[in-house]
């Protein structure tokens, strides 16, 4: 014993001990970073998985620097040294290794010996590597991620006649900022189980036929920032995984016909800032499952509209900064899914009437830097063109003078419209309805200040919108030069008389909201000559209708003839519409309509929100678990709009099961789930259901145990007339906890006489048994309401003349009579004793 003592004494320290220079952690890290190291540390634990050395003065790896890690080592990093030379075997016996970082080092070829590795990561950026062998390509296609960035490669090696290497592994590829010239016919065949490439910022001047043939799983490639002139027909051919392709900032200005052909999941596809002339479809040819397109910042002038017939599913199109002027007939019409459309800096002077037509999907629209003022001056801006979806209009500097009424009717959805950088002089009344704008971007000192204008001040208040986005100041009449159109009381903007058209001096808000049996209030007032009369309309599914007043639509106006304390024949009026006991039904837009004989004016469109409190469906229950076990979480509201189900732990949002990835919410399920339970995971969970129209919560303790049967039940042989002792010992360390026995699934009667139970009990004693106590026992480890754990035993009851086993059971039972008796007498003293004595420490025969 003291010999094993000695023995022991004088190893440990060899596992144990830490070099004075690092600093050493039981999680298996040491870390020997920025320490001016010329070596490797010779004594570092070998129980290290996690070695750091970087930025230290390390200029050769020997074969035994890493001596005593072979079984250990999984991540090393040697980053920011001067490695100039590794021996060829220094990492070759790292069999557990995943990760290795030589990132800024002075190495000039690909280290040896990690052919034979499993590496995750190889990491070799910022070095002087300027070849790779055909053997270099072996070894790398067996990394899962290799980076070779900002090295000096300039040919890639041809790899060996091969169909395929089925050893490959590589997944990542990051060649970037090298000196690579040219893509050969099969250049990476080598690593055909390669999803992501990175080749920008090479010298790359021309891409061969089938240069990437046999990678069947690459997903992205990057060619941006080369030196690209044209692409060769079948460049890319039968890249059937092929998502995300950017051959941005090139000298492209060809692109041979089908040179996407087999790019049947291309989704992303960038060529802008290249010199592209036309856009065809026989270079988009095979291009079906595009969805986003960039030719910004080339040199397009015109392009023919069949061309998009190549790319139907496409759903963003940018032609920023080309050197298009005119846009023909159903220049987009093939393009009905397209969401954004970008024709910014370019020489656009005019368009046909149905250039637009077929872009009902369209979201956002960019029109900026052109010449486009006439077509919008004219009021003939996408004629016979509706876009019921657009939100987002940007028409900045276009040499804009005059915005007329209505000038935005057919995209009824926008919100964001940008007029900035324009020399407006005249904005007509209703310029922008029936828009209900959120962002408006407007930047003129060329107004021309009357009565024409005098709508525009009280319309901005009512739309709530920015002030930091319009600038708008007077130059006519000479008294308001320069002046702030907001500062200027709407009462001195006039003409020669004061207007007796109606118009709306107060719009109701954009948006109104309430819940589900509440009230709904819109307002609004109007101003012109008398009579003036006010009704409410109501907006349905795009079909309007005027509201009569009923038990639940109450609609009230109050006029005056007294303007400004005079009577002028002008008068000025308030109207409100109540809405009592509202519906789902009743969600629509409505407006404001003020008459006269001489003009109506429409006010914006409101819009009734309608909401519902959450209500719960499923509320969560408490929970008792053991440790290992899993644990779900049920909670479930409906609500208007349908609630977001949010939990929280304890009262706060730290979920230790989170952070060790044990935590999960399905889709479309707003169940918690925790697997693999465990004690911190244990507290007060509460699921938070949450809307605009308010929010509810319900809680649940969740339990967790670590305790669980100690003994294990087994099958038991037993004569009549001897006492059964099942023993079922768990440590019951709460007050909750409890044992529960069944006999065939059923409650176990206990008599407290012939059977009793003891120890709390976790022990069964059944005396003088008879054949009817034949069955299956099982006993259940129970928290309150929760199962936490049974076990079961079968106990067959036979005469004393002794039992024939099967075969097949021997091994199970063992069973002699001998033994039975000793067994038999053994257990009746122990149950004496229990009983006699009043012992409940549990035990097991």
């Amino acid at each position: 014993m003291w010999l094993t003592r000695i023995l022991l004494a004088s190893c440990l320290p060899t596992v144990l001990t830490c070099p004075s220079m690092c600093l050493c952690s039981d999680d298996g890290r040491a870390d020997c970073s920025d320490r001016g190291l010329t070596e490797v540390p010779p004594d570092i634990p070998q129980s290290t998985t996690f070695l750091d050395l970087r930025g230290n003065a390390l200029e050769v790896l020997g074969r035994s620097s890493f001596a005593g890690l072979e079984d250990s080592l999984i991540h090393l990093d040697l980053s920011r040294n001067t490695l100039r030379t590794i021996d060829s075997h220094a990492f070759r016996n790292l069999k557990r290794l995943r990760t290795l970082n030589l990132r800024r080092n002075h190495l000039r070829s690909i280290p040896k010996g990690i052919d034979g590795l499993q590496l995750l990561k190889l990491d070799l950026r910022l070095n002087l590597i300027s070849t790779v062998s055909s053997s270099d390509l072996t070894s790398l296609s067996r990394v899962r991620n290799v980076d070779l960035s900002r090295n000096f490669v300039k040919e890639w090696p041809k790899p060996k006649l091969q169909v395929g290497n089925t050893t490959s592994v590589i997944e990542r590829l990051d060649l970037a900022s090298n000196l690579l010239s040219s893509l050969y016919n099969g250049v990476l065949s080598s690593m055909s189980s390669l999803q992501w490439i990175r080749l920008s910022k090479n010298k790359i001047k021309s891409i061969e036929s089938h240069a990437f043939r046999q990678l069947e799983s690459l997903t992205s490639i990057d060619l941006s920032k080369n030196l690209i002139r044209s692409v060769s027909s079948l460049a890319f051919h039968n890249l059937r995984s092929l998502v995300n392709l950017s051959l941005a900032k090139n000298e492209i200005s060809r692109l041979d016909d089908g040179v996407f052909f087999g790019c049947d999941a291309l989704a992303l596809l960038n060529v802008s800032h290249n010199h592209i002339r036309t856009i065809s479809d026989e270079w988009l040819f095979g291009l079906t499952g595009l969805r986003q397109l960039d030719l910004s910042y080339n040199y397009i002038a015109s392009f023919d509209a069949n061309a998009w017939k190549q790319c139907p599913d496409l759903r963003w199109l940018s032609l920023h900064h080309n050197q298009l002027q005119f846009l023909p007939s159903g220049a987009f019409r093939l393009l009905t899914r397209l969401e954004y459309l970008g024709l910014s800096g370019n020489s656009i002077e005019s368009f046909h009437k149905t250039a637009m037509a077929g872009l009902d999907q369209l979201y956002e629209l960019d029109l900026s830097s052109n010449s486009l003022a006439v077509c919008l001056e004219d009021n003939a801006m996408l004629y016979n063109t509706s876009m019921p979806f657009l939100k987002s209009l940007k028409f900045r500097n276009n040499q804009l003078r005059v915005i007329p009424s209505r000038a935005f009717e057919r995209f009824p959805a926008l919100e964001h419209l940008d007029l900035a950088d324009n020399p407006i002089t005249t904005i007509h009344p209703g310029a922008f309805t029936p828009l209900q704008l959120r962002e408006l971007y407007l930047d003129t000192s060329s107004l021309l200040c009357d009565c024409h204008l005098a709508w525009f001040s009280s319309w901005f208040v009512s739309s709530k919108l920015s002030r930091r986005t319009v600038h708008t100041r007077c130059a006519h009449p000479m008294p308001l030069s320069g002046i702030d159109v907001f500062a200027i009381d709407a009462n001195n903007l006039t003409c020669v008389d004061d207007s007796p058209r109606a118009r709306i001096i107060e719009h109701p808000a954009t948006s109104v909201t309430t819940l589900v049996g509440g009230q709904a209030r819109f307002t609004c007032s109007g101003y012109g000559h008398a009579p003036l009369q006010v009704e409410w309309r109501v907006i349905e599914n795009g079909r309007p209708r005027t509201l009569v007043p009923d038990s639940t639509t109450l609609m009230s106006v109050n006029s005056s003839s007294i303007v400004n304390g005079t009577i002028n024949g002008q008068e000025l009026v308030s109207a409100e519409l109540l809405l009592l006991d509202v519906s789902t039904s009743d969600g629509a837009e409505y407006q404001c309509v003020v008459r006269n004989r001489f003009a109506a004016e429409h006010s914006i469109r409101s819009v009734l929100k309608i909401f519902q409190v959450p209500v719960f469906t499923n509320e969560p229950d408490d929970m008792s678990l053991l440790v290992g076990q899993n644990a779900k979480i049920m909670c479930a509201a409906t609500g208007i709009p349908p609630p977001v189900i949010k939990w929280s732990k304890d009262g706060g949002a730290a979920f230790p099961a989170a952070l060790q990835h044990r935590l999960f919410v399905r889709p479309n399920d707003d169940h918690l789930y925790v697997v693999n339970v465990t004690i911190e995971d244990q507290g007060v969970y509460t699921c938070h259901a949450v809307n605009e129209a308010g929010s509810i919560q319900a809680s649940s303790t969740l339990r967790i145990f670590e305790n669980s049967f100690n003994v294990t039940l087994k099958d038991t042989v037993i004569c009549v007339n001897d006492t059964l002792l099942l023993d079922c010992y768990a440590d019951l360390s709460h007050p909750s906890q409890r044992m529960e026995w069944t006999l065939n699934g059923e409650p176990l009667f206990v008599d407290g006489d012939r059977v009793s139970l003891k120890a709390h009990g976790q022990i069964l004693a059944i005396r003088k048994v008879q054949m009817g106590d034949y069955g299956e026992y099982a006993c259940e480890l129970w928290a309150g309401n929760d199962q936490l754990a049974r076990q079961v035993a079968l106990v067959t009851v036979v005469g004393r003349d002794g039992v024939k086993m099967e075969p097949k059971t021997q091994g199970r039972f063992n069973f002699h009579p001998s033994g039975v008796l000793l067994t038999l007498l053994l257990s009746i003293t122990l149950w004496v004793l229990l009983e006699g004595h009043g012992w409940t420490v549990p035990f097991k025969i």
